[in-house]
């Protein structure tokens, strides 16, 4: 099945690579925030974070071969009971007038504006190509729900639920056990376990493993392991690690130098996992650090958290 996926712009590149790692597509084209492919598996589109729409690919286009592409396609294959036109950044185009294209070549046809079973869009995305989809869902996680602020044990640093949810989905792996060994109140962990992974989260306080514990009863996760642990020690085998290791310049356990702290853990990940997703703080010389283990820094992203602070989401593998 062809798809087409409309981006958020937020995370461009970690949207098209957290996409591209979940589905696993045959075939990919790639035009600003928009994501064609082609997948035996679209319903794995339903975990993607930063997807916001998703399309069954009809055609592509240009602002002089629409009107033809239009008066063409046959759009009684697609049509179901009812349908709309929507069009998007093309000024030259009339809905109304388009949408009598695709009238004229239904049987029986009907126009519902509100609650459409055959929503079409047209959108001019980048260098005036014009990219036809019917629309098959809009993905809506409620993630506003489950934002750290309303959760009963809040933390400072912890992340975001969308940023959580795609560090899980560029690991590739799509199911199994997984491990943050820094779980702190426990947002990944609630993200993974809504995903269906089996969760185990390490944390060096007792505090707050009792804040995670909480706030995955909250989300009213009940199938989870939690540990009274040091992340830099021996680890139990994982399928994958994701995690957001403290980023302050001094932690409880390495008070001098926690680049230290970091190269312990990745001594001790590279045992327990192939697959590892973490953020490294941008003072940190995280490529050096990777260099000295088996693994490989497959993908890096930045994040700005804020004018003196930029981290680095890093995918490695082994």
């Amino acid at each position: 099945m062809k798809l087409m996926l409309l981006l958020s712009k937020e995370f461009l590149k970690l949207a098209h690579d957290e996409a591209i790692a979940i589905i696993k597509p045959s075939k990919v084209i790639k035009n600003s925030n928009l994501l064609i492919l082609e997948t035996d598996n679209p319903e794995k589109v339903n975990r993607l974070a930063y997807t916001k729409r998703v399309y069954q690919f009809l055609f592509k286009s240009n602002i002089k071969n629409i009107k033809k592409n239009m008066k063409e396609f046959d759009w009684q294959s697609i049509y179901k009971k009812n349908f709309c036109l929507r069009i998007h950044n093309i000024k030259e185009i009339s809905e109304r007038k388009f949408a009598g294209y695709i009238w004229d070549k239904i049987k029986n046809p009907k126009v519902e504006l509100s609650n459409p079973k055959t929503h079409i869009e047209l959108i001019n995305n980048h260098n005036n190509n014009i990219f036809c989809g019917l629309l098959i869902k809009e993905l809506k996680h409620k993630f506003e729900k489950r934002h750290p602020k309303k959760r009963p044990a809040k933390h400072p640093s912890t992340l975001r639920p969308k940023l959580a949810k795609a560090l899980i989905n560029l690991s590739g792996i799509g199911k199994g056990k997984l491990l943050d060994p820094f779980c702190g109140g426990g947002g990944i962990l609630i993200e993974a376990a809504l995903m269906n992974y089996k969760i185990i989260g390490y944390d060096l306080s007792k505090y707050m493993l009792i804040k995670c514990e909480k706030n995955l009863k909250h989300n009213k996760i009940k199938e989870y392991k939690l540990k009274h642990k040091d992340a830099t020690k021996k680890l139990e085998k994982a399928n994958l690690i994701v995690t957001d290791p403290p980023y302050g310049m001094t932690t409880s356990l390495f008070k001098k130098d926690i680049s230290k702290l970091y190269e312990k853990f990745l001594e001790s990940a590279q045992i327990s996992t192939n697959h590892l997703v973490m953020i490294f703080p941008n003072k940190i010389k995280h490529k050096e650090l990777i260099k000295k283990t088996k693994f490989k820094l497959k993908q890096q992203y930045k994040i700005r958290v804020h004018r003196s602070l930029t981290r680095n989401i890093c995918v490695l593998e082994k």
